[in-house]
């Protein structure tokens, strides 16, 4: 019988508690079956769980790389030391996602892993909101964070990218 595909949603940040995943499971007939959200700590962390899953050939990454947004907030309306301190987050959140697409890409290849910019992730969600979409695809969310809620609007971005473009692993 056919393996149950995952797509692995990401939005890397270099945050004091680490960054989130979310594991879109779904069935041989393309229908999203579950849920599941990770955390990693350390970025380390995050390199066992792939070699873990490096063997995986029905996984399929989806991930917010922020180095394919080139802003650098000319428009900021706080004063000087915000900004700087906003300059260093962007900075280093675009350094850990090109690094994070980068290390998928070597491990998995090119047509395994989705760039999603900025700007096709859009806003965020709140509770409210991510729990409407689950609801859609017959999932009760647990009780998510911020991370967990971007990292999910990226999974399902690459389930849908998936779906539409049928770009099988």
């Amino acid at each position: 019988s056919p393996q149950p595909m995952r797509i692995i949603g990401l939005d890397p940040s270099l945050r004091v508690k680490g960054f989130a995943a979310c594991e879109i499971v779904y069935d041989a007939n393309e229908a999203l079956e579950t849920i599941n959200f990770y955390r990693f700590a350390r970025f380390y962390n995050f390199v066992d769980f792939c070699q873990a899953r490096i063997h995986d050939e029905n996984l399929y990454w989806a991930v917010e790389n922020s180095n394919l947004q080139n802003a650098t907030f000319a428009h900021y309306k706080g004063n000087a030391a915000q900004l700087k301190k906003i300059s260093r987050n962007v900075g280093a959140n675009q350094g850990i996602s090109q690094a994070v697409v980068d290390m998928l890409t070597y491990y998995f290849t090119h047509d395994r892993v989705l760039e999603v910019s900025p700007a096709q992730k859009g806003v965020k969600w709140d509770t409210r909101n991510a729990t409407h979409v689950a609801a859609q695809y017959g999932i009760k969310l647990p009780k998510t964070s911020q991370d967990e809620r971007d990292a999910l609007k990226i999974a399902l971005i690459g389930y849908t990218n998936y779906l539409l473009t049928k770009r099988k692993p």
